[in-house]
């Protein structure tokens, strides 16, 4: 006997639904000269000599001094020192369970800026990172430095608590303590008395980037270039979006990654990295570059597309003025060659104006509102 309505079965054939195909989006990488030489022979040979010695001269500026460096090193020692007493033997203090220390950030990496005093360290905490947890450590800290009585003037040292942590400032420099946790303690965060989980997660990506750096990027171009890309980033504002991690690997890519696996030199690797941005790297579509430390997503996926269009705008700008020879003004700090139209070798370079336009969001009026109504 069968049960249901009735009628004639189906077969397995009758029951598969039409096959659909899905078209899915493939990112591609944005033109690349470097990549495709042997496509593109060059007509005249480049002389990079007189570039590559400006380059060269404006890494030595941007260079910290020995002095600073030693003050600044000196400070995170005594600081880790803390920190390492703390995890050996706490003394009766219960603030807090710390997991480990470890410094991180441009000064750990040996990239960090002439005059730029600070240095960063991550402290990661096995227990729930408290905010008055937080403010009891760092006074600890204080007390321990105070202690140890190896810091000049170290009387005159106190701390300031932030939304990151808090900050050791003193004679020497600053350390600015970023507090991480374990990941176990992610689920159990109340953003209430915690500090957020997108901060949390920052501090700790920020230990895996300084490993990477540490194990793949330690070659002195790679650090030259870093410096220099970063210099840019500071005087020009529509590169003002790319943030340390994004320069980081930018530089090694621009260096490393080409078909004879040999080490380019700065000049080469400015120049790479500026017709990259502009050719679009960092642009939606693009494959850009992937990040090793985040299950190698790329890194302009969440970049906005009005910063993404102001980007490679800014850095069609600069690659126009530096292919008829304005490095010097490139290098020397002259933001209005990236705004408005300049003259170079008799050749006029007039500004990229942007692309993208923000869609506008159409407001419902009260009879449209009125209708939707109606039809529910």
């Amino acid at each position: 006997m069968m049960r249901g309505r009735g009628g004639r079965p189906m077969n397995r054939t009758q029951l598969r639904t039409p096959f659909k195909t899905v078209k899915s989006h493939v990112a591609k990488p944005p033109f690349d000269l470097i990549m495709c030489e042997n496509s593109f022979p060059r007509v005249n040979t480049v002389n990079d000599e007189n570039f590559q010695a400006a380059l060269i001269k404006r890494v030595n500026d941007l260079s910290p001094t020995e002095i600073e460096l030693n003050n600044l090193n000196t400070l995170v020692v005594e600081v880790q020192k803390v920190f390492d007493s703390l995890i050996v033997s706490p003394n009766n203090f219960s603030g807090c369970q710390i997991e480990e220390s470890r410094a991180v950030g441009s000064f750990k990496k040996g990239t960090i800026l002439r005059g730029h005093k600070t240095a960063d360290v991550v402290v990661v905490l096995q227990t729930l990172p408290f905010q008055k947890s937080i403010e009891v450590l760092a006074v600890r800290v204080l007390d321990d430095l105070k202690k140890l009585q190896s810091l000049p003037q170290v009387e005159k040292y106190f701390y300031e608590l932030n939304e990151n942590g808090f900050v050791i400032k003193g004679a020497l420099g600053s350390v600015r303590i970023r507090i991480a946790t374990v990941p176990s303690n992610y689920s159990k965060l109340d953003p209430n008395v915690h500090l957020p989980l997108k901060t949390l997660e920052n501090h700790a990506a920020a230990v895996k980037h300084v490993r990477w750096f540490e194990e793949n990027a330690q070659n002195e171009t790679i650090k030259n270039t870093v410096r220099l890309l970063r210099d840019l980033k500071l005087r020009f504002e529509g590169l003002g979006v790319l943030s340390p991690w994004m320069i980081d690997l930018l530089s090694f890519h621009v260096i490393m990654n080409n078909p004879k696996k040999e080490i380019l030199t700065e000049s080469a690797a400015y120049r790479r990295a500026l017709q990259l941005l502009a050719a679009g790297l960092f642009l939606i579509g693009s494959a850009g570059i992937a990040d090793p430390c985040d299950n190698n997503k790329w890194l302009h996926n969440a970049m906005p597309y009005e910063q993404q269009d102001l980007l490679c705008l800014t850095a069609q700008n600069l690659i126009r003025v530096l292919a008829h020879g304005g490095y010097i003004p490139l290098l020397s700090g002259k933001p209005n060659i990236a705004t408005s139209a300049t003259m170079w070798q008799g050749v006029v370079v007039n500004s990229s104006e942007k692309a993208y336009e923000k869609p506008i969001e159409k407001e419902s009026t009260v009879e449209e509102m009125e209708v939707s109504a109606g039809e529910i």
